[in-house]
């Protein structure tokens, strides 16, 4: 009797030893590490190329540009874009202006200029196609101490090629027909205008010479580098001031 209750002792005692290993190994003993991978994240990066270092200066001299939103179906472009710039500026303030049409696609100067009603036929315009340009008002002040607001434009330019275009936009007059209503001297005795060259703060410049001061075409090839059309003496004048500073 007692070698089989030993025997059932020992049995019972090697089954809980049995059951305190396994509980052992499989509920007490740690998980291994399982490697977790970063909560992923979503990072906006905006992917642009090298800015041109002439724009860059447009935008330093004359102010960040506001945005001017014009359908290229606008029957009426340029009394759409004076409406778009009416206010303008206080005096001795530039304010500038990027044009983009219905689709959010900025519009070239080219685009601009055709939309004026500059004929591609006898012009060859390639050579202001960029999109780096912009819309300028100045305010400054006439005879009888008003601020008026005149409009410039201002690209970067291919030197050769913006000389090129220049010359042959001269031919006949066509620049001062093409630019008298949206530079606003249409009424001006201008029809039988040719430009007169001058020279300003060291820069050649050729204008047409009309009764007011205030009203009229000039334009320059700065440096090589822009094209700059004004409407006013005073506009023209600070333009080249301003530009002149970074050069």
């Amino acid at each position: 009797f007692f070698g089989n209750k030993q025997f059932l002792i020992s049995g019972a005692v090697i089954i809980i030893l049995l059951f305190v290993g396994a509980y052992w190994f499989f509920v007490r003993s740690p998980s291994p590490d399982v490697a977790v991978s970063p909560t992923p994240t979503t990072s906006t990066s905006e992917s642009t190329s090298p800015e041109n270092p002439n724009l860059s200066i447009l935008d330093q001299k004359f102010g960040p540009f506001n945005i001017i939103t014009l359908s290229k179906s606008d029957l009426d472009f340029v009394r759409s874009v004076k409406k778009a710039i009416a206010g303008g500026s206080k005096a001795g303030e530039f304010k500038s202006y990027q044009l983009f049409d219905e689709n959010n696609n900025p519009y070239t100067f080219k685009d601009f200029l055709i939309k004026l009603g500059v004929s591609e036929n006898s012009i060859n315009l390639e050579a202001v196609s960029s999109t780096e340009w912009r819309l300028i008002t100045y305010g400054h002040y006439d005879d009888q101490a008003n601020i008026i607001v005149k409009t410039l434009f201002i690209s970067t330019v291919d030197g050769i090629k913006i000389n090129n275009l220049m010359s042959s936009w001269e031919q006949n007059s066509v620049i001062i027909d093409d630019m008298a209503d949206v530079l606003g001297y249409k009424d001006e005795p201008y029809k039988d205008q040719t430009l007169t060259v001058d020279k300003y703060n060291s820069i050649d410049f050729k204008y047409i010479k009309l009764p007011d001061r205030n009203q009229g075409l000039s334009y320059a090839v700065f440096t090589n580098k822009y094209l700059l059309i004004a409407s006013s003496r005073d506009s023209f004048r600070a333009a080249i001031d301003a530009l002149a500073s970074s050069y």
